[in-house]
């Protein structure tokens, strides 16, 4: 489903899409890029950690294309106890709390960055005057930094940074929850740039308060600009070579 991120993108508008059935079904199988429908295909008893990462990053692509995606459903969020393909252990759960609970009301342009092992939508909110990353680390080995600018949001700007987390193939037990939350506080440097890390098989969301984007009335347009830039990066001029590419970072 991580591979789907960009599956949207080229979709048209004039006939909006509820997407009725999401999940993640199976474990990753060699050789394989999608499910498989034969008779007797393997199925994961439990929904997991990894799986659900992976469909935070199919609800970032939905996200990123709002005027043509009007709402999605989790599939598998109820059993039926006469015939069941597999058993909801509510891990999903806390992956769609943290995005659908910051709601982005306009989708912003971003640049810079390369997609993979980091995956993110940007936006604003007309309701709390707020600017806002969604972003989803996947399959990296180590912690992703991010360096994050907005125009017209300086330095010294308060932002939230709420991310969760679990060991990847972990499943939920009953009366026990192996997600993790974190919570801290980012101020803007003297460029007005937010710094932070995410580990590996993280889903996380940035809402830089709206009191610090110095746009007055938040339900109205006028003052409102477009996302900036998006560096990962760690402040200073380096190459990120791991996955082959050179990163622009802050100078």
């Amino acid at each position: 489903m991580s591979s789907q991120f960009s599956y949207f993108d080229n979709y048209t508008n004039t006939h909006p899409l509820f997407l009725g059935e999401y999940a993640v079904v199976e474990y990753d199988i060699p050789g394989f890029s999608s499910p498989q429908w034969d008779s007797g295909a393997l199925r994961a008893t439990y929904p997991f950690w990894y799986g659900s990462v992976s469909e935070a990053i199919y609800l970032l692509s939905a996200e990123r294309n709002a005027d043509k995606i009007i709402g999605a459903a989790y599939a598998p969020g109820f059993m039926n106890y006469n015939r069941w393909e597999w058993v909801p252990d509510l891990i999903d759960y806390h992956m769609i709390a943290l995005l659908s609970g910051t709601r982005i009301t306009e989708t912003l342009p971003t640049t810079g960055g390369k997609y993979d092992p980091a995956y993110w939508v940007a936006g604003r909110s007309a309701v709390t005057g707020s600017h806002i990353v969604k972003a989803v680390v996947y399959n990296s080995t180590h912690e992703v930094p991010f360096a994050v600018t907005f125009d017209q949001v300086n330095a010294g700007a308060e932002a939230t940074l709420t991310y969760i987390t679990a060991p990847k193939n972990a499943s939920n037990t009953i009366g026990n929850n192996v997600v993790q939350t974190t919570t801290s506080s980012v101020k803007a440097n003297g460029k007005g740039c937010f710094h932070f890390k995410m580990p590996e098989y993280s889903v996380g969301v940035l809402e830089v308060h709206g009191d610090s984007c110095g746009y007055g009335n938040p339900s109205s347009r006028e003052g409102w600009k477009t996302w900036a830039d998006w560096i990962p990066g760690n402040g200073f001029n380096a190459d990120w070579n791991e996955w082959g590419q050179n990163w622009p970072f802050d100078q």
